[in-house]
Order: structure tokens, then sequence, then C-alpha cells
């Protein structure tokens, strides 16, 4: 009797020294009581997936568990901004997270109207202009408020030096024409808004747009790519160049298609490594793993205790620069090294 309450004491300290163990090996940003967390992202298109993949790469390594310490809610909008606000709204009528990310633009806006007056912490990314979209008043400061993020951008003024510098020597005579075929989604709209006024200040360039209805999305696109086709007619003489429009519509590679096929001018600037390989000139923009971890970085802050109001708006660590020499050699354009050595991993033919 007396050696089964000795081995019954000796299991119950071999429980808790594990427990013990446990406890002491979990990462640091697993720490404390269980996370609620929604994930609501604005459609499935590869710039939305591949950084919520990444963030949830990243969570999982900082010992964040499914069921263990952690609820992860992903919503769906599909593009919509009315369900965006109906799935959300819907889980905060039952609970109340611990933390909202947005993913995409329409994600956030819904995310920040349903948000406000509440003290939830809202964290953003793949937002390229959250100024224009209204989500904050400024990029670079922190907001004080309940909601920071990751800027899904550069400045504009790097992307127009950058392509400057390669076709500024090929028109002289007059200023440069950029067609900017695009929908009113809020990303592109506010591109373009920045663009146009840096073509104000630069008398050397000027961007001609052909605006599309945006409709949900990917639900819709061969109607926007039937307007697509029309916006290229449309255009066809009155631009020397293409630049292609932040927001979802160019980031299908079905858009980057209709370019190859029916534009009659080349596309300069590019959206993402497909418009590279499908032929546009150059391309920058954040890393899809480093964003993505980088909000899980921050996720993690706020998780434990740091207010999202004190953690600057500013855009991710990495970009990666791409440039497709097939396209260069049919201008005429030499790549200068430097650009090629910053490209080295993205460079097409």
């Amino acid at each position: 009797m007396n050696c089964f309450w000795q081995r019954r004491s000796a299991l119950k300290l071999i429980f808790f020294a594990f427990l013990l163990v446990s406890f002491l090996i979990q990462p640091s940003g697993a720490a404390g009581k269980f996370k609620t967390i929604i994930l609501l992202e604005t459609m499935d298109v590869k710039v939305v997936i591949d950084r919520s993949h990444w963030f949830q790469v990243q969570m999982k390594e900082l010992g964040y568990k499914e069921g263990i310490n952690m609820e992860l809610i992903i919503l769906k909008a599909k593009g919509n901004y009315p369900l965006a606000e109906s799935l959300l709204k819907n889980v905060l009528e039952k609970r109340k997270p611990d933390l909202v990310l947005s993913n995409a633009t329409l994600a956030s806006q819904a995310a920040k109207k349903l948000l406000k007056g509440t003290n939830i912490p809202q964290l953003f990314f793949t937002v390229a202009d959250p100024v224009g979209a209204g989500l904050v008043e400024s990029i670079g400061p922190s907001t004080g408020k309940n909601i920071t993020g990751r800027v899904h951008n550069i400045t504009r003024e790097t992307k127009v030096k950058l392509v400057l510098r390669l076709i500024g020597a090929q028109i002289k005579t007059r200023p440069i024409r950029f067609g900017y075929i695009h929908s009113n989604y809020s990303s592109s709209m506010g591109d373009l808004n920045e663009l146009e006024k840096i073509a104000k200040k630069n008398k050397d360039i000027t961007f001609i747009p052909y605006e599309i209805e945006y409709k949900d999305f990917p639900e819709n696109i061969d109607y926007m790519l039937k307007e697509m086709s029309k916006g290229l007619k449309q255009l066809d003489g009155k631009i020397d160049f293409l630049w292609e429009p932040l927001g979802p519509f160019a980031e299908s590679i079905k858009y980057n298609e209709i370019l190859k096929q029916e534009a009659t001018v080349p596309v300069v600037y590019g959206v993402n490594r497909d418009s590279l390989q499908i032929g546009a000139l150059i391309n920058i923009e954040p890393d899809a793993e480093a964003e993505g971890r980088e909000v899980g970085l921050l996720a993690d802050r706020i998780l434990n205790g740091e207010a999202p109001g004190d953690i600057p708006v500013i855009p991710p660590i990495k970009f990666n620069l791409g440039v497709n020499l097939t396209t260069a050699q049919k201008m005429n354009i030499v790549i200068p090294p430097d650009i090629l050595k910053l490209a080295k991993g993205n460079i097409f033919h």
C-alpha cells in the first residue's frame, strides 16, 4: 500500500515537473491568457493569401497554437464591403476579440468602422494607401488610437524616379504620357491621386486615366476585363506607356494577359512578380514573407500589452525589385548595374 502511494506521489511530481518545464520553454510571445484573434480578408487573391499565410507561420513559430492558447477566426469578404461588415459584426456581437487583423483595403475600412468607439486593437496590412482609405491621418507617426498597420507600398516618388531613370531619354519633345487603366476601388483611386500630384510638380510626365466601375472581385472579373479592353482602345494613340494600378484588379494574372495581348505600348511599371513575368519593365513591392512575418511580430506585441496607437504606421522593412530584360531590350534600354544588383533573383526574360 505504501509502495502504491509512493508511486502515485512520484508520478505527481513528474507531472508537475513536466508542466513547469513546458511553461519555461514556451516561447515568450505566446505567454499569458488565451487569445482570440480575428483575421478579416478582403478577397482571395495572391497578394492577400500570401501575406495571411506568412502571418500564420510567424504566429505558430512564436508559440501560438490553435485551440491551446489561441483561437484564430478567419473571415473572407470575397471583395464585398457589405459582406465584410456583416461577417465581422456577427462575430463581434458574440465575443470580444483581443485583436482584429484586416488584410487589404476593403476589409480594413469595414473593420475600422465597426471598431470605432471600442478599445479593440486593429492591425491592418496589404493596404497601399491607408491615408486615402481613411484609416489613418498620415504615414510615419503612430496614431494614438486603437489602430496601426503596415503600408503595402513605397513612395510614388521613388517609383516615378526609378521608371524615369530607365525611360526618360526616350521622349524629349513633350511630356511622357502614362496610361492608367483602373477600377474605382479605394486603393486604385488613392494611388492615381498621388501619382497625379507628382505629375503636377514634374512637367515631363502626365498620367491619363481610364476608370472602370469596381464590382465584387474576382466574381466579376469578366466584366472588368471587357471594360479594360475598352480602355485600351480608348487610350490607343493617346499614351506612350502603361502604368499598372494598385488594387485587386491588376493583381489578376488575366489583367496582365490582356495587356500582353491587346496593349500597343509597353507596360513600364507592373504591380507584382506576375506582371514582370508577362512583360512589365520594372516592379518594386514589399516581400510577401517578410511583410507577413512582420505583421505577426506586431500582433504579438499588441497581444502582449503594447498599445497599437504607439506603433508607427510605416511600410514593411523588405522590398523586392524586379526587371524584365527582354522588355528592356525591345525598348532599347540598358539596365544600370546597380539596378541589376538590386534585382538579383527577380530578373526575367
